[in-house]
């Protein structure tokens, strides 16, 4: 037979409740950009000797474009994230961003570094901005 709770019986619901609190907030503060973090990335990258572009803008907003040796583009808009992590709508999903030196490294499955670019994004890739 249970018995019926009473006051004082649940003595751990504050410690859960602090504990959740402390969750939340660094799950909130780690999707925050700092302008810091924005300022290092944003600009126009390309990766050497390829058509593949990067474009990222001071507000956080992203775009990237690959265009194979067939003419085939591949495309996605995306949007920075906290963490130094960019989060891509289609094709990419999420991989990490840091600066390195002169370039930026992207990292998902595979690690690519791009220097700023050279040339202008191909008109084929239509970006959105």
């Amino acid at each position: 037979m249970r018995k019926p709770l009473g006051r004082g019986s649940n003595k751990l619901a504050p410690v859960a409740f602090i504990l959740l609190a402390a969750v939340f907030s660094a799950c909130a503060t780690s999707s925050r950009l700092s302008r810091t973090e924005i300022d290092a990335v944003a600009g126009s990258w390309q990766f050497p000797d390829r058509w593949v572009w990067i474009k990222i803008l001071p507000d956080g907003r992203a775009f990237q474009c690959r265009i194979d040796p067939k003419g085939e583009v591949f495309r996605s808009e995306g949007r920075l994230l906290g963490g130094g992590r960019i989060e891509w709508r289609e094709n990419w999903g999420v991989e990490t961003i840091a600066r390195d030196g002169d370039a930026i490294v992207l990292t998902g499955k595979l690690s690519f570094r791009y220097p700023r670019a050279q040339s202008e994004m191909r008109s084929p890739c239509n970006a959105p901005f």
